[in-house]
């Protein structure tokens, strides 16, 4: 245990003596909601031109929150493995190996560091979603006028919710850290690193259904993106989310029906433990390939 406190904590004081490193990963998911709020907001609107402008202030926050936090534990995951990676490039793994330090508590420390920081950035910028959420009254009963009729419009979010989206966004850090921890492990040049972050970074927030809804995607594309982990975790969040909106109709199914193979009634907990059985598998998967590496 001594160890691996001792790691951990070597990694963390690596991370932040890189100043350039630290500013990157904190200002880049504020540019990725800058671009939300500026471009993507209208995706998530161009279909409710005919609804109420309350109704598509609610959407458009709740897309453009949803969309970020999804977006945003995935690239923070794939950043912060650089930490391996340049250990990797410069032999630093190697002589750690012939140490008396196990292996497993040295990978377990990437992934540690990778996870809590994951975390603590992934929340500072849900905070600050919810600001932009409360901005658009979405957590206030709305009166609308439409027509001749009116009614009330039930707050985008309350407290159950918002924590219950706290819950999600933890889960996907956690999820995606292990994941690109494991897979980052074996790339060992900082240039092969950055060609496969700007490939990932550029596609994956189409796949996961970050910026267009999974089932508005061809369907062959569809199926074969609600397998990704990181798709489940963007319906999740969307369904809890727009789980009280009172605009519940066929226009809007995509915001409560949770797309999986083909099917559009995936229940939220066949969601969460699909997520849950992945990080399972990768943390399984990459103690037991670490393990026979190491006997050879």
């Amino acid at each position: 245990m001594y160890e691996l406190n001792y790691l951990v904590k070597r990694n963390i004081k690596l991370f932040f003596k890189d100043k350039r490193r630290v500013f990157t990963m904190f200002f880049s998911p504020l540019v990725t909601v800058l671009i939300f709020i500026l471009f993507a907001k209208y995706l998530f609107t161009a279909g409710t031109t005919g609804a109420p402008e309350e109704i598509q202030n609610q959407i458009g926050a709740g897309s453009l929150m949803v969309g970020v936090l999804s977006m945003t534990t995935l690239t923070n995951a794939i950043s912060l493995s650089v930490l391996i990676v340049s250990d990797n490039e410069r032999k630093v793994l190697n002589d750690l190996s012939i140490t008396p330090v196990r292996s497993s508590s040295i990978r377990m420390s990437y992934l540690i560091v990778n996870i809590l920081i994951n975390i603590a950035i992934s929340t500072l910028i849900f905070i600050l979603m919810l600001m932009y959420v409360a901005a658009t009254k979405g957590f206030q009963k709305v009166e609308i006028s439409y027509g001749w009729s009116g009614w009330d419009l039930e707050p985008l979010l309350d407290a159950p919710r918002t924590f219950a989206i706290l819950g999600v966004v933890i889960l996907s850090a956690i999820m995606n850290s292990a994941f690109f921890a494991f897979v980052f492990s074996y790339v060992k040049s900082s240039s092969a690193f950055s060609a496969l972050v700007g490939a990932l970074s550029s596609v994956s927030g189409f796949f996961i259904g970050a910026f267009v809804p999974i089932d508005r995607l061809p369907k062959g594309i569809a199926q074969a993106s609600s397998l990704l982990p990181g798709a489940q975790i963007t319906q999740a969040l969307k369904y809890i989310t727009f789980n009280n909106a009172t605009f519940s109709s066929n226009e809007f199914a995509s915001f409560h029906n949770i797309y999986f193979v083909g099917e559009g009634n995936m229940p939220i907990w066949g969601s969460i433990v699909y997520v849950i059985a992945f990080l399972a598998l990768t943390l399984l998967i990459s103690s037991v390939v670490r393990f026979n590496r190491k006997r050879k």
